[in-house]
């Protein structure tokens, strides 16, 4: 009798900590996917404008977290590699390291909305993509991902959308301050990184298109405190400029000599800026 009142009690015991544990997951939105193999669940996903980008967000019950980044909120596949404008990434938990799609060669993957609910403002879709992490050739692999009746929102852009990342001679550079300002008819965007400094200049009236920097109204400065460079060859492709809005995005590429050593040379690629002026 005594057997059987424990393993009663254990049932219960076991019982009720399943349902303790369901309950901290979100049962209106679903975010799951495979880690290299592993299941894993966002606890409580979300949906919000960042970036200049449509957000989807979701992190485990022990920190592991997967961002997806659209540029549209649009049923229909969005593809991800190191040149696409839409991104995926992983972050490890306790300062693991982050590992994202734009991040050198051989990332690749999709974003597919499936569903988009009007209604209820939610979107439903599914993702798979490899990553390689930021600063290191370790590469992971998210499979399996779907996600369900994540919220969405049309945000005016703001001056915290404002963004400038690269690669400068084979080395992430992401922007911590980036700040836009209207001058005498042009657009300056300038991105800080402790003593690293990147600033795109275009004219006010530019439209969508690639531009050779020319050093008059097109150009691109940088800097590495104290050494400043010049750019010897390079060019900005304007992918939308919003003159209501203020918000300019594009991508840059080019290669640059020191002022003071002309064998000192500089190669930036996969320049991506978005801002606010």
């Amino acid at each position: 009798m005594k057997n059987i009142i424990y393993i009663l009690i254990l049932f219960l015991a076991i019982s009720s900590c399943k349902k303790e544990e369901e309950i901290e997951y979100s049962t209106s939105k679903i975010m799951t996917a495979k880690l290299e193999g592993n299941l894993w669940r966002a606890v409580e996903p979300t949906g919000s404008s960042a970036y200049g980008l449509y957000h989807i967000s979701g992190e485990s019950k022990i920190g592991h977290k997967i961002d997806l980044y659209l540029n549209s909120v649009s049923v229909g596949i969005h593809s991800l590699s190191a040149a696409s404008e839409s991104k995926a990434e992983y972050t490890m938990a306790s300062d693991g390291g982050v590992f994202t799609t734009q991040n050198g060669a051989g990332t690749s993957g999709y974003i597919e909305i499936q569903d988009v609910n009007i209604s209820s403002n939610s979107v439903t879709g599914k993702f798979y993509f490899v990553a390689n992490q930021i600063g290191t050739h370790y590469t992971k692999t998210i499979s399996d991902g779907k996600f369900e009746n994540i919220e969405y929102a049309y945000l005016p852009p703001s001056a915290s959308d404002n963004m400038l990342t690269a690669s400068i001679s084979g080395s992430p550079y992401i922007a911590s301050t980036v700040m836009g300002n209207l001058n005498n008819g042009k657009v300056t965007v300038l991105g800080a990184e402790g003593s690293k400094y990147i600033y795109v200049t275009v004219p006010v009236t530019s439209t969508p298109g690639t531009y050779s920097l020319d050093g008059l109204m097109y150009s691109i400065s940088y800097s590495n405190n104290p050494d400043n460079y010049i750019a010897d060859n390079g060019s900005i492709t304007i992918t939308e400029h919003n003159t209501s809005t203020k918000q300019i995005k594009g991508t840059f590429s080019l290669t640059a000599h020191n002022s003071n050593d002309v064998t000192d040379i500089v190669t930036i690629t996969n320049g991506k800026f978005v801002s606010i002026y």
